[in-house]
């Protein structure tokens, strides 16, 4: 080939795409009803027949009637074991995907499929009728309803591959969740929400994290898109109501699957990110209520981060605020003031704060100096009201003295960088970050060495020192 493949690669290639673009379900649907029909109609044709009389050239001949009799026998046992045998199989593969969701069953047989079931027993039993009526052309008929059957049989476990993979099930769930929102259907979709939720602990339980992240992303899609619908309708209007229990019901199952999972290295930061792109994508739509939603899970999951092994999921949490805020315009007003906050970026900055705080309480150093790095950019970029930058500079005098070495020549370049050297050397701040140290479990003796090296080296920038003398030791 022109592309470097070979030719069974490239043939492989195209009836994989092609089989992805088949409706196996409408297919298995038509073929069932059709053969259902053939059948029918010609068991009635022959039944009228036999009772009309006076068609023995119908009849099979007396000299080959044993023959034809073996013949039907054979295709009706054959047909039997074989369909015995399929469906026996695909009732036991299935109980191995019902472990997430006892929904699967309804998934992998359709009603539409059981047309195609049906038919086939009625092809099972059709060459018995040729027994009682020996007309010469049902020997014919059934070998070829039955051969259509039995060349079928390939393409019905081709789509029972595809319905019992997890990611189609999961899909399928996602699918059936969206049509019942669209239909105000609530209970059905509360049904839907709880089958995924159901397989995301359920892999969760298994350590199957590629099956948890699919359907953390489909509840996430979920809440998405019901969010979009929800703020599009009015105030206090009965269908509003009707979205928001949803739209509650999914944001609940989110963050106590965040809690459930809060002890594990990787599951609760997979929820986080599927909670901030959900947040991310009702920024991008002005959907103030569900951006709400997400920030106030982060938050909620960010303030039970108090142990070293959730350091990492409390780091996540962060960076999720800042992407989430980082998506706002500049100095992005709100609609009620919270916390004192007057912009978006202020209301985010002091919850990024919060959680700055507990890794100072906790003394954990891995992420500080990132932390660090990204508020010292927030004040320039966001120029937040004078007491959120307060906090911030509070912050940085008690993230220096977490540090077993100081970082003054950096810090001071850095600080002086962004032109905040001048408010951070600020006696009144310092004496509130120690204030705040106390708290914190950050000894003062530390926070006051900081500030004489800062003076020092204040000292030597300005060549009180003589500019042929080197920077003060730390």
């Amino acid at each position: 080939m022109s592309n470097g493949r070979k030719p069974s690669e490239w043939v492989w290639d195209k009836l994989s795409r092609a089989e992805k673009n088949i409706d196996w379900v409408k297919g298995f649907f038509w073929f069932g009803l059709i053969t259902i029909g053939i059948i029918l109609v010609t068991f009635i044709t022959s039944l009228i027949l036999k009772l009309a009389g006076g068609v023995e050239i119908l009849y099979i001949p007396q000299d080959q009637l044993t023959k034809h009799h073996y013949l039907l026998s054979a295709t009706s046992q054959v047909l039997a074991a074989i369909f015995a045998l399929v469906f026996s199989i695909t009732l036991i593969v299935t109980q191995f995907v019902t472990k997430y969701t006892h929904r699967t069953i309804g998934i992998v047989f359709p009603k539409r499929v059981f047309f195609y079931i049906l038919g086939f027993a009625l092809a099972v039993i059709f060459p018995l009728w040729w027994l009682v009526v020996p007309f010469k052309i049902g020997s014919f008929i059934s070998v070829v309803v039955a051969s259509f059957f039995v060349f079928s049989i390939p393409g019905f476990f081709i789509f029972l591959t595809r319905k019992m993979r997890t990611d189609g099930v999961i899909k399928h769930l996602k699918t059936e969740a969206i049509k019942a929102v669209n239909l105000n259907d609530e209970e059905n979709a509360k049904a839907m929400i709880n089958a995924l939720d159901s397989i995301a602990m359920g892999a969760y339980t298994d350590l199957n994290f590629e099956v948890f992240e699919l359907a953390e992303e489909a509840l996430a899609d979920l809440l998405i898109k019901v969010g979009e619908i929800l703020n599009q309708l009015k105030e206090d209007s009965d269908e509003r109501k009707h979205f928001s229990k949803i739209h509650k019901s999914i944001s609940s199952k989110l963050r106590d699957t965040c809690w459930d999972t809060i002890d594990n290295s990787r599951a609760p930061i997979i929820t986080v990110f599927q909670v901030e792109r959900i947040g991310i994508s009702a920024v991008e739509t002005k959907d103030w209520h569900t951006e709400t939603t997400a920030r106030n899970i982060i938050v909620a999951v960010a303030k039970r981060c108090i142990r070293d092994t959730r350091m990492r999921l409390s780091f996540q949490c962060f960076s999720s605020l800042y992407r989430m805020m980082d998506k706002h315009p500049p100095n992005a007003p709100l609609e009620d003031t919270v916390r004192g906050a007057k912009t978006m970026q202020e209301h985010y900055i002091l919850d990024m704060l919060d959680i700055y705080d507990i890794h100072l309480k906790q003394g954990w150093q891995d992420w500080l100096k990132w932390l660090l790095r990204s508020i010292v950019e927030f004040i320039p970029r966001f120029e937040p009201s004078e007491r959120v930058s307060r906090e911030m500079l509070k912050n940085i005098w008690l993230t220096d003295a977490r540090f077993d070495e100081p970082n003054t020549k950096w810090l001071y370049r850095l600080l002086e960088k962004n032109g905040m050297i001048e408010n951070f050397l600020n006696e009144e701040l310092h004496n509130s970050a120690v204030e705040k140290g106390r708290k914190l479990g950050i000894p003062e003796d530390k926070l006051n060495a900081r500030w004489g090296a800062f003076q020092k080296h204040k000292d030597w920038r300005n060549g009180k020192f003589g500019y042929e003398v080197g920077p003060p030791e730390e």
